[in-house]
């Protein structure tokens, strides 16, 4: 067995938890000076639930998570309900405010509560009598560059909550199982599994993990398995009534392919493609380099079943599957391992439902914890085979572990940074999912704040124009793309090119009639047009000039000045019928205009 002697330090509960500890606050500290970031603002500062503090709880607890943000999600298939972490960011917005490093501290906190919990899960009941490697284990998870972004970016509190509260439901389980039957361990495990529910989808998988982990870990029989099993599946048959009676049944499928990524692919090439997702998954366990917030339309390019990547993937998984029904009789803690791993990536795979993303590295959060099990038990029998005593191969193990520490830390260390701001992860990732219209288009956003916050001219100008790249091959990669075709014209206009401008904005309005934004940006096409013809009408050129506050006032129809000096353009060209018309406007606008009333008298003159 992976273990030392008993007084071996290594052993020592307490030291464990210390440096476990130790190692959170040195990897994941630097997260602490980070801002909100990616879609931190939509479940924070722009959900209107949240910003009311305690008084938004109510609201949190009966709308779509992402109600509070955008209103009406007709757009979301499925609907979310995840309310726990909504809740959670509630009431930190009720202590601090909008301060990020709070929100940043209770991420921190979370996951170093959940790498305790699962480090106490494994001595007690799954690497039992073998310390060594229930820390081994938590060693490999606690640094696993891909756990990042669950950490980093504060909106995957969800992921956070998910795991810690099913790590919690398994460790009082099997309390009440192997230890002291005594109901209070049994009430914990289902308040445990509510509270995992209500944090994020992932527990549904636990209807069939929950009777596994008896069946693998204790020595109940079938009829005692299922009689354990059944408060559980009560407990989720009643947060599915919930879900249910909470969200608005949408029954349109989402036509947008950034938000339904399989949406262009064809039956074949969609499950062709998941494929090659599973695949990439077990790399990024694997190999968790590089790393990047995005991976949606098109990072991951469809593919056929005649791609030979596709067939490793199915043999590789096959022979997972193959092992997991092998090891199954015999209580294998591989099979167990794999059914956790499994179930995990299936129900994140879009096969049965539109997740809205391809794949996602904080998906890999829950199926993480399986994996690093695994990579342990493999190790076991190796350890078996070195020479020496039990503290030689303590020492061997350690000397051995001690690299993949210090590379995981950097990376994790390194990765942190990068989510620092919306500037600098999306215009750092950009450079991994290159082929991303969504990473395109953020890093066009990126450059347009940049600009903004410029003071030199020419800055303002190199920051517009890079914008304006990076927004065309976005729309290169997807045309159409709202977020795209939005931005390109808000670079457009600090270029001042003003006709580039209203002419994506124009499209946009087609994709999108009744985007918010473009009243914003009509305001500003009204007074750019104003101001332009205006000038034209300093150089007698009256017939340009109608043209541009023609359209000053179709964008911006409340210029009073602009359907004042329109009518008096008009008028100067003899269309009197049209300066009526726009003087009367006017007057309508604001009945106080003076020079409008002379105007329309000045016309009644003429034509008597």
């Amino acid at each position: 067995m992976l273990q030392t002697t008993k007084t071996h330090f290594l052993n020592d509960r307490n030291f464990q938890v210390i440096i476990i500890s130790l190692m959170v606050a040195l990897f994941y500290g630097n997260t602490l000076s980070n801002q909100f970031a990616l879609d931190d603002g939509m479940v924070i500062l722009e959900n209107k639930f949240v910003m009311k503090g305690i008084t938004g709880i109510p609201d949190i607890l009966t709308h779509d998570s992402f109600y509070g943000a955008i209103g009406n999600s007709e757009n979301l298939s499925g609907g979310r309900y995840r309310p726990l972490s909504l809740v959670a960011f509630a009431l930190e917005y009720e202590m601090a405010g909008t301060n990020a490093f709070v929100f940043h501290l209770f991420n921190v906190i979370y996951y170093l509560l959940t790498c305790i919990i699962f480090l106490l899960l494994l001595r007690r009941f799954v690497f039992k009598d073998q310390p060594l490697a229930a820390f081994a284990a938590t060693l490999l998870f606690t640094l696993h560059p891909v756990h990042t972004e669950v950490v980093a970016n504060i909106k995957s509190r969800d992921e956070l909550f998910s795991l810690l509260f099913l790590l919690l439901t398994l460790f009082f389980l099997l309390q009440y199982c192997l230890e002291q039957k005594k109901a209070k361990y049994l009430l914990l495990s289902l308040l445990c599994f509510s509270l995992a529910l209500l944090s994020k989808e992932n527990g549904i998988i636990f209807a069939a993990i929950i009777p596994a982990t008896i069946y693998f870990f204790t020595h109940k029989k079938p009829s005692s398995i299922i009689a354990l099993s059944l408060p559980f599946w009560g407990v989720l048959l009643g947060y599915l009534l919930l879900r249910n009676a909470v969200l608005v049944p949408n029954p349109n499928e989402v036509k947008e392919v950034m938000d339904n990524p399989y949406l262009l692919a064809s039956p074949l090439e969609k499950y062709a493609t998941i494929l090659l997702v599973f695949l990439r998954y077990l790399q990024l366990l694997f190999w968790p380099h590089p790393l990047t917030y995005d991976y949606s339309y098109n990072q991951i390019p469809y593919v056929e079943f005649s791609a030979p990547i596709v067939w490793i993937s199915i043999a590789v998984h096959l022979l997972m599957l193959a092992v997991m029904i092998v090891g199954f009789r015999n209580k294998n803690i591989l099979s167990w391992c794999l059914l956790v791993y499994l179930s995990g990536m299936l129900l994140v795979s879009n096969i049965f439902i539109n997740i809205g993303a391809p794949m996602a590295e904080r998906f890999l959060f829950q199926s993480s914890a399986a994996f690093a099990i695994a990579l342990t038990a493999i190790g076991i029998p190796l350890f078996h085979k070195l020479k020496g005593n039990e503290k030689l191969k303590s020492i061997t193990v350690t000397v051995f572990l001690l690299p993949v520490i210090v590379i995981c830390g950097w990376i994790t260390i390194e990765r942190n940074k990068n989510w620092h701001s919306n500037e600098t992860l999306f215009l750092h990732d950009v450079k991994i999912s290159s082929r991303s219209a969504r990473a395109n288009a953020y890093a066009g956003v990126a450059l347009i704040k940049l600009c903004d916050q410029a003071t030199e001219d020419s800055l303002k100008r190199m920051y517009a124009t890079a914008s304006l790249q990076y927004l065309k091959i976005a729309d290169d990669i997807k045309p159409q793309y709202i977020t795209t075709l939005l931005n390109m014209g808000v670079a457009y206009s600090r270029l001042d090119s003003v006709q580039a401008a209203e002419a994506v904005w124009e499209e946009a309005r087609i994709v999108s009639p009744g985007n918010k934004k473009l009243i914003g940006y009509d305001k500003y096409l009204g007074e750019m047009y104003y101001k332009t013809g205006m000038e034209k009408a300093r150089n007698k050129e009256l017939f340009a000039c109608i043209a541009d506050l023609e359209k000053a006032v179709r964008y911006d129809p409340n210029n009073t000045n602009g359907w004042y000096n329109l009518g008096g353009a008009y008028f100067t060209t003899g269309q009197f019928d049209k300066a009526k018309r726009c003087w009367e406007k006017t007057l309508q606008l604001n009945p106080e205009y003076e020079n409008a009333s002379a105007g329309l008298k000045a016309l009644e003159s003429q034509q008597q």
